[in-house]
C-alpha cells in the first residue's frame, strides 16, 4: 500500500469507524466514501470549492472527497459573516460554495 494517500479508499478499512460524533453517532470509512461521492458526485477535478463548514461527519467527508477527488478545498467557519463570504466568492471565483450539508454551484465556468 505504499504510495497510497490517507484519503484514498482502502477495502480493508471499509467497516472501521473512521468518525465518531459529539452525538455518539458513528461513521465507518465506507459511510464517508459514500457521502464523498453523493456531495461531490457532479464537481470536475480541479475545481475550487469554498467549505463553509463546522465538525460534522459531513464537513469531513467533503474535504477529504475533494483531496480524493482533486478538488481545492478552502475551508472557512459555518459563522464567517456573509459579506466575507460575499468578498471571497468575488475574489477567488469558486465554483461550489459547501454549506455542511448542501451544495451550491456558484457558477457555469
Amino acid at each position: 500500500m505504499a504510495g497510497q494517500m490517507f484519503y484514498e479508499k482502502r477495502e480493508a478499512y471499509a467497516q472501521q469507524v473512521m468518525i465518531v460524533q459529539a452525538d455518539g453517532t458513528r461513521y465507518s470509512y465506507e459511510d464517508i466514501w459514500h457521502l464523498q461521492d453523493v456531495m461531490l458526485e457532479k464537481v470536475p477535478a480541479g475545481s475550487l470549492l469554498f467549505l463553509l463548514c463546522s465538525n460534522t461527519a459531513a464537513a469531513i467527508a467533503a474535504y477529504l472527497g475533494c483531496l480524493r477527488k482533486g478538488c481545492v478545498p478552502l475551508l472557512l467557519d459555518e459563522a464567517i459573516p456573509e459579506d466575507h463570504v460575499k468578498r471571497l466568492v468575488e475574489a477567488y471565483s469558486p465554483s461550489f460554495l459547501f454549506l455542511d450539508r448542501k451544495s451550491t454551484r456558484l457558477n457555469s465556468s
